[in-house]
């Protein structure tokens, strides 16, 4: 073999590998696509609801939640007049009761004609007061019409309700139009668990 035969295939040796290692260079740039899957993601929906606003009884209707979160209001069975019902842990709500009557349009928004005024008792047995400004009391039929509340014929609770002790407030409302059926009566407060139901057809011995 001749010098220059031994120089021209040095150099096609050389230039094979060089272009061998960029080649390899150039695939080492490229990462290869990932196999692995993403980590789920869990995303829990709030189903408690949100707080809702003590409201004085005046006859508006208070919000179906209870003001602490995480939790409900329960609405019980309802009972007769004159029997106590659990608003919450030893605290009990009655309508002790109830005095048909002709209302007189005097505030804003009221109209005269047939009503009831209903008597309510609470007796708290807790330890702690109990704010009776959140308490709210509304009456509908048994059809489900709300009675229009008579504010201007009403002495609603209000105030502190210390331990021990027993509070009543008085609540008129209007009867609904049509023949609805007995008036069934709702007493609700803002940080109690339960809604107490007084079914105004009904009386205890």
């Amino acid at each position: 073999m001749t010098w220059g035969a031994s120089r021209q295939l040095l150099l096609a040796g050389f230039a094979v590998a060089v272009a061998t290692g960029c080649g390899s260079s150039r695939s080492a740039e490229v990462p290869a696509p990932s196999t692995a899957r993403p980590p789920s993601r869990t995303v829990t929906a709030d189903t408690t609801g949100r707080a809702g606003e003590d409201m004085r009884a005046n006859g508006t209707n208070p919000p179906a939640t209870d003001t602490r979160p995480g939790h409900r209001r329960q609405v019980l069975a309802p009972v007769p007049i004159g029997q106590d019902a659990g608003l919450d842990d030893r605290v009990y709500a009655a309508v002790t009761a109830v005095d048909r009557t002709e209302l007189a349009a005097r505030g804003p928004g009221e109209t005269a004609g047939p009503g009831v005024v209903v008597t309510v008792r609470l007796r708290n047995e807790g330890s702690a007061a109990l704010d009776l400004d959140g308490v709210a009391v509304n009456a509908r039929d048994a059809a489900g019409t709300p009675a229009p509340p008579a504010p201007s014929a009403a002495d609603p609770l209000g105030g502190e309700l210390p331990p021990g002790g027993t509070a009543t407030g008085r609540y008129a409302f209007r009867i609904p139009r049509g023949d609805g059926g007995p008036l069934v009566v709702e007493i609700h407060h803002g940080a109690a668990r339960n809604v107490v139901v007084v079914d105004l057809a009904t009386a205890t011995e």
